[in-house]
């Protein structure tokens, strides 16, 4: 058998690579489970919550919460309509529609996961005082859209292209994921929730295609010349990006909004990190390879 991907035979190698995303979804299922249980079943994590919710809601904040709502409503049916049009026409145009669909997929499992979840899981009230809300809101809704959205475009994106699809998705996806706290409609353990749903169904895609054979490494050089320097790029570009979406929604004001600020940092990081983490998951390595190996030859040298 010809060997591929540092000169491992195509079947051990694809199946290395299977394991990198099953361990990668292992381990964003792990952080799901560790995000809600020291949010919601901790008195701690309650009372630091519930600290963002009331300086969310104080009336210094009460323009960029406005500001954040207009942010906000522009995710609807109509837009995640656009989205899926998107993501479906850039793998066709690929000629890898089942890619699109399984992309698109992503997006509605991540959606429907977030609502579900929303509604089944409990959040006790631990706290015998102060200012708090009982409404069930892990994960976000709006943040599962926007991540899960920005994760469908890197798995369809060519891959020379899929670092900076990531960093400006990852950037939007921050935006939104900030936006909702800022507004007061979600504590920041809810865009954390929604960060960790949709990076886990992008690995299960991941997985999904290298169990039926459809990865296929990069070319070597390419990756060696450019891949360091590209992922360095991306990370600053993705911070420093971040950091504006999040003075942009707010920034630092008086003490009393400090909960607000921490929780805009951490709503930002998860998702430029769900950004990241997808990139490198995909490194070295293309999806829904054409099965015979000429066509992947060619699909190589393109």
């Amino acid at each position: 058998m010809a060997g591929v991907g540092n000169g491992l035979p195509a079947r051990l190698w694809q199946q290395a690579v299977w394991i990198r995303a099953v361990r990668t979804g292992v381990t964003c299922t792990c952080l799901l489970v560790v995000v809600y249980l020291l949010a919601v079943w901790t008195k701690a994590g309650q009372l630091f919550e519930d600290t963002v919710l009331d300086a969310a809601g104080r009336p210094t904040t009460t323009g960029a919460a406005l500001r954040a709502g207009a942010t906000l409503r522009t995710i609807n049916h109509w837009s995640v309509a656009g989205a899926l049009l998107v993501i479906v026409g850039a793998a066709a145009a690929r000629r890898r529609p089942v890619l699109g669909l399984l992309a698109a997929a992503v997006v509605g499992a991540s959606i429907a996961t977030a609502e579900v979840v929303q509604r089944a899981l409990l959040r006790p009230i631990l706290l015998p005082h102060g200012i708090r809300r009982e409404d069930q809101s892990f994960p976000s809704g709006h943040t599962s859209v926007a991540v899960s959205v920005m994760c469908a475009l890197v798995l369809v994106a060519p891959r020379r292209y899929r670092l900076p699809v990531a960093v400006l998705g990852g950037v939007l996806g921050a935006a939104f994921a900030a936006a909702t706290i800022t507004a007061g409609w979600h504590r920041p353990s809810d865009t954390l929730g929604s960060d960790l749903i949709a990076l886990l169904y992008a690995c299960a895609t991941v997985a999904l295609l290298a169990a039926r054979g459809r990865v296929c490494p990069e070319p070597p050089v390419g990756r060696r010349r450019h891949g360091y320097l590209l992922r360095i790029a991306g990370s600053v570009l993705g911070i420093a990006a971040g950091l504006l979406v999040l003075n942009r929604l707010g920034g630092v004001g008086s003490p009393a909004s400090l909960p607000l600020s921490v929780a805009r940092t951490l709503a930002v990081a998860g998702s430029l990190g769900v950004a990241l983490t997808l990139v490198l998951l995909l490194r070295g390595f293309d999806l829904a390879a054409p099965a015979d190996s000429a066509a992947r030859a060619r699909e190589l040298r393109s």
